[in-house]
């Protein structure tokens, strides 16, 4: 049965739970990588759009990325208005569109995209994405392409998608239910067959209040009545609202939504209970990537999620990535012999796959894929 169907509509009451933190375990210690682990699949430092193996192809600000079930990865090269397709030997060829911007469907290297953003394949080969349109220096998103098993290229009409204006960010298909999932900033959508499209949670169910942070409740509470008091205009110290940045949805049906405004990490259980997962409530001043388990670690900048078969979530953040365990506890992946700056100089992840056979991380970053072995552990 699809997920979406055990989920409460949106007008009904969403009951909300939540762990309390003695009841989170505190994170183990993960072992470090060996410095070898961390190797350039593809792309250079400098952009353009030229096929070619590892080093000597050109990517042009990509900024999404999957694999499919051969370990073959898809790259959205947004700013070649393309479609890139990488082979796990590191040879990469153009897999759709002329590298001209337009919205022409067609087949494969006939069809034009504009500023493709976000990707996701399903277990037949096809690839979903989503279209981006800049407009005065900001990012909107246009329409939802597909790019079938026989490499045609259509354009998905939705009607929800159409009344609602508004833009999404990430998209992802769940294998289970065979179906895909996308958030705007502040919902989660479900889309099946390719034209019934739900809304499965908005915006105030993504609430502060609905984590059980109680702390920041009161603390923002305290400081927009000292600035009353004090005849000061009420400065939101915190975002009230969410900015959904990903979305994933586990082998137990679970949603697994970052919020990139609050730093939460939210689960929604296919029953429609909702806590938050991991992540403090860090005022805007302080932003820290800290490890710890629930609310004690924090994000700096949520990226994009990805998850094993043991159900570990890798997140991007900033410049690092995070693996969060299934019960909340956040660590920092380390390579040996690098500190956690070296690293940051390294990587700037804009999104991640996962061989969930090989247990390879891929890791987009500027005009660059690596790949990062998580089977190559440094001896302790």
């Amino acid at each position: 049965m699809p997920v979406p169907s055990l989920m409460p509509t949106p007008s009904e009451p969403l009951p909300i739970r939540t762990l309390p933190p003695e009841a989170r375990p505190t994170p183990l210690p993960d072992f470090a990588l060996l410095s070898s682990a961390l190797t350039v699949l593809a792309g250079s430092d400098t952009s353009g759009f030229q096929d070619g193996n590892g080093e000597q192809a050109k990517f042009n600000e990509p900024k999404g990325l999957d694999i499919d079930s051969y370990g073959n990865l898809y790259v959205a090269d947004t700013n070649n208005h393309t479609i890139r397709k990488i082979s796990p030997q590191g040879d990469v060829t153009t897999f759709a569109g002329t590298g001209q911007e337009g919205n022409s469907d067609g087949i494969g290297k006939n069809a034009q995209f504009r500023f493709p953003r976000y990707l996701t394949v399903d277990d037949k080969g096809q690839i979903f994405l989503i279209e981006t349109v800049k407009k005065l220096d900001r990012i909107y998103s246009g329409g939802i392409r597909k790019i079938n098993a026989q490499n045609e290229v259509s354009t998905i009409r939705l009607s929800l998608f159409d009344s609602l204006q508004t833009s999404f960010f990430s998209i992802f298909w769940h294998r289970k239910s065979n179906q895909f999932y996308v958030t705007s900033v502040d919902s989660v959508f479900s889309i099946t067959g390719e034209s019934d499209a739900k809304k499965i949670v908005g915006k105030d169910v993504f609430s502060l209040e609905n984590s059980g942070l109680t702390g920041a409740v009161n603390s923002i509470k305290e400081i927009q009545e000292r600035d009353r008091s004090l005849g000061r205009s009420i400065v939101e110290r915190y975002p009230t609202s969410p900015f959904l940045s990903s979305v994933i949805v586990d082998e137990n049906d679970n949603i697994i939504v970052s919020d990139d405004n609050s730093h939460l990490l939210w689960k929604l259980t296919p029953r429609g209970q909702i806590f938050f997962l991991a992540g403090g409530a860090h005022f805007w001043w302080d932003e820290r990537s800290v490890d710890g388990c629930g609310h004690l670690a924090g994000f700096y900048s949520f990226g994009y999620l990805t998850q094993d078969k043991a159900g570990y979530i890798y997140a991007s953040d900033r410049k690092i990535i995070r693996k969060i365990t299934p019960e909340g506890c956040v660590s920092t992946i380390k390579i040996q012999g690098k500190s956690e700056s070296q690293t940051e100089s390294i990587i700037q992840p804009s999104d991640l796959a996962l061989d969930q056979v090989k247990n390879i991380l891929y890791i987009l970053s500027e005009n660059k894929i690596y790949k990062l072995d998580l089977n190559a552990r440094a001896p302790s």
